[in-house]
């Protein structure tokens, strides 16, 4: 990788990659477009020293979700939310704190 030539059809491929990448698309779909596969993307990414996004895990898709659902739901609480997922509340008191939804606190009748 000594030359310019090679650093440029690196650069190439990953922000080709990035302009292709959506969200809910997911990345080895992205390199298959492109006619490469998923690794040489990233192996491109490290030579140019740029960091590729990393997907988002099924746990943290899941705490999403749960803490969409509580902020959409204003009259629940997190036991409520916590029992409509099927979880504990200790589960549903990680989700809030891992998404930086901001909890609503004790409701007094």
């Amino acid at each position: 990788m000594g030359d310019g030539v090679n650093r440029a059809l690196h650069e190439d491929r990953v922000a080709r990659y990035l302009a292709a990448l959506k969200p809910g698309v997911l990345g080895i779909d992205v390199a298959a477009s492109l006619g490469v596969r998923l690794p040489t993307v990233h192996n491109s990414a490290r030579v140019i020293g740029k960091l590729l996004p990393r997907p988002k895990s099924k746990g943290m898709l899941r705490y999403e979700r749960m803490a969409a659902y509580y902020a959409e739901h204003t009259h629940l609480n997190q036991s409520d939310v916590a029992r409509h997922f099927g979880v504990s509340s200790q589960v549903m008191h990680c989700a809030l704190r891992a998404t930086g939804t901001p909890s609503r606190g004790r409701r007094r009748p």
